[in-house]
């Protein structure tokens, strides 16, 4: 760390909604501050339900999609710029920059929050917006307008298949705070089995097509009505737009008398989930780096995950508590649901999961990593960068 830190730090993101992503950065924005001269932090207007918690770290002004444009157009901070429309944005910025041949002005770090697969599946305009998106985000990468932060190898090696070589591309996968990491680690220390005997499943996440939460609610229902002789109870936690569906599915879905689903609303962090219950289910279509289940990982709980891009898999490769269904299939989840929880009722153990690994890297680390990066990247433009 310098004595005297150089550069101020802008931090470019898409609200500040109670999101994996959102919460990241609360977690990194302290490591942040004490590596820059000031830190700033301008959200595209929208979600606020984290906004008092970053303004007690740094100062934020919320703006539209053309003040996002003009302040990095303009702007000779640092920026780190994530999630897909701020991403998109500072992308514009360079290509612009590079066309019109204007001097540069500032080192641009996009950090990448979601893969492009995240969006799959969607038709229309918003399928011609993704294709669209990919396409500028591979061109900057290519042309090393700016610096480019993934989560995980996988990642990678998908960029580099298409790029080879080209592009600043550095692999730093997410965390949470030391502090945090530690409670988590503790949370299932004490845990009592169910006195009523049920085998207790939760997810935590928000609950939005591309989580595919229905198939942990018919990966559970099938088990009881698979096993009468016990009870089962799933906690779909979390807010968003998919409740009203998943309601209707769940009310459909659990016609076992053995069997209770309930949708607890907003859960911050799963350390009380964690020690209460005996499963975490993460069913995915696609994540950037899945903070749910880096936490769930980190608690030692037994948990069972889609092998989906990207992310999952590093975590099963480090905490031999998270177990993949691969390939990636709803069939292929429901079984692994069902053979990992019968596994664990063979063996008295088993339900409290293994004991949480160390060694994985806490937040304060990520954002050392993120720091350096940034700071090592020449303005946007120069004709000599780094590659790694």
């Amino acid at each position: 760390m310098t004595e005297s830190p150089l550069h101020d730090l802008e931090v470019y993101c898409d609200g500040l909604g109670e999101g994996g992503a959102e919460f990241l950065l609360l977690d990194l924005l302290p490591a942040l501050r004490s590596r820059f001269r000031s830190v700033e932090v301008i959200a595209l207007r929208g979600p606020s339900g984290l906004e008092e918690r970053f303004r007690a770290i740094a100062p934020v002004t919320r703006v539209t999609m053309v003040g996002m444009f003009r302040r990095l157009w303009s702007g000779r901070a640092v920026a780190h710029v994530s999630l897909a429309r701020p991403q998109a944005i500072a992308s514009l910025v360079v290509v612009l920059r590079r066309l019109l041949r204007t001097a540069p002005r500032a080192r641009i770090v996009c950090h990448e929050q979601a893969s492009f697969q995240y969006y799959t599946g969607r038709s229309g305009r918003q399928r011609l917006a993704d294709g669209l998106f990919r396409r500028l985000v591979t061109y900057c990468v290519r042309h090393r307008l700016y610096g480019y932060i993934v989560t995980t190898r996988a990642r990678r090696a998908e960029l580099r298949a298409l790029l080879g070589d080209a592009g600043d591309i550095v692999v730093i996968p997410n965390s949470v705070a030391a502090t945090r990491m530690a409670r988590l680690a503790a949370s299932r220390a004490n845990r009592t089995p169910s006195a009523s005997g049920e085998t207790r499943f939760f997810t935590l996440s928000r609950l939005h097509p591309v989580k595919q939460l229905h198939w942990a609610v018919d990966a559970v229902a099938a088990m009881a009505r698979r096993y009468p002789e016990r009870r089962f109870v799933l906690s779909v936690c979390g807010r968003g737009s998919e409740l009203p569906v998943l309601e209707r599915h769940a009310a459909a879905a659990a016609d076992a008398a053995n069997l209770r689903i309930e949708f607890p609303g907003f859960v911050e962090s799963l350390e009380a989930r964690a020690r209460e219950s005996d499963f975490f289910l993460f069913p995915s279509k696609a994540e950037g780096f899945p903070v749910g289940l880096t936490e769930a990982a980190l608690t030692g709980i037994t948990a069972i995950a889609t092998d989906c891009p990207h992310g999952p898999a590093d975590l099963a490769e480090f905490f031999s508590n998270v177990h993949l269904a691969s390939p990636p299939t709803y069939e292929q989840f429901a079984r692994t649901v069902e053979q990992v929880a019968l596994a664990a009722w063979g063996d008295d153990a088993a339900p409290d999961g293994a004991a949480p690994r160390a060694g994985w890297p806490p937040a304060e680390e990520t954002a050392a990593r993120i720091a350096d990066f940034l700071e090592g990247l020449p303005p946007i433009g120069s004709p000599t960068r780094p590659t790694r």
